[in-house]
């Protein structure tokens, strides 16, 4: 006798266990539509209830574009960022999300061109980009959380036409700069300090108490010591653990 319960359900929970058992971990690839028909022997419509059943159960969010992935449900809702790795810097917030197990997502707050000429004196040393410069400041949100208060500085004198690209199509605007201008990157820069918000950072961050902030300033560099970019941004600190990539 066969079982009471829909083939798309059991295949769910085949799926369900391998996630439990940690044969699946946050971040992996769930099979997807195609893999499933062939797998089971099912319709595409079976395939597609699998992989709604897993969503709605919060055990795998689908990427558009990318895939059903493996959700990560530790309520701490932590994640580590290493400085000074370029693999991390290259992959994007995006990626390295998807990697933990959790569901990206951006708004908008800020793109203008400035005219002037801007000094950011970062630890301690100055750095001067001559304008016209694209600032562009964005929210980066895991599983709707309010992770990241991004801004970045790119003069367009070295960058030409940077506030016309779609800049969703990189996964990082180091790739930008790498794929799209062929600049080779000789140095980035990364500092980090601590805070306690501010009323404005807790509007932004949409939190009621004080918290922690990591605030890092970065420069990134190319040939002849040009700067391609300037960043300053802020991190929530309940959400991040930072550690230091140190290479021998």
């Amino acid at each position: 006798m066969g079982s009471p319960l829909p083939k798309y359900y059991n295949i769910s929970l085949q799926i369900i266990s391998k996630i439990k058992n940690g044969e699946l971990v946050p971040g992996m690839q769930i099979p997807s539509e195609n893999d499933i028909i062939r797998r089971y022997g099912v319709s595409n419509t079976t395939a597609r209830k699998v992989l709604q059943e897993l969503e709605l159960r919060g055990f795998a969010a689908r990427i558009k574009g990318k895939g059903t992935f493996v959700r990560n449900i530790d309520n701490s809702h932590t994640v580590e960022r290493t400085l000074g790795s370029m693999v991390t810097t290259r992959s994007g917030f995006e990626t390295n999300m998807i990697q933990e197990g959790f569901v990206p997502s951006i708004e908008y707050l800020e793109k203008s061109i400035i005219s002037d000429d801007i000094t950011f004196n970062l630890s301690g040393r100055s750095y001067d980009l001559t304008g016209p410069i694209f600032k562009i400041r964005v929210l980066r949100l895991s599983d709707n959380i309010v992770m990241k208060d991004e801004t970045r500085y790119i003069p367009l004198a070295v960058c030409e036409d940077f506030d016309k690209l779609h800049h969703d199509q990189y996964p990082s605007y180091l790739t930008i700069y790498e794929e799209h201008y062929h600049f080779k990157i000789t140095n980035v820069k990364q500092y980090i300090t601590t805070s306690i918000m501010e009323n404005e950072d807790r509007a932004i961050f949409k939190v009621e108490e004080e918290k922690t902030l990591f605030e890092l300033t970065g420069v990134t560099l190319i040939g002849n010591g040009l700067i391609c970019e300037i960043e300053t941004s802020k991190y929530r600190g309940d959400k991040y653990r930072f550690s230091v990539n140190v290479n021998h």
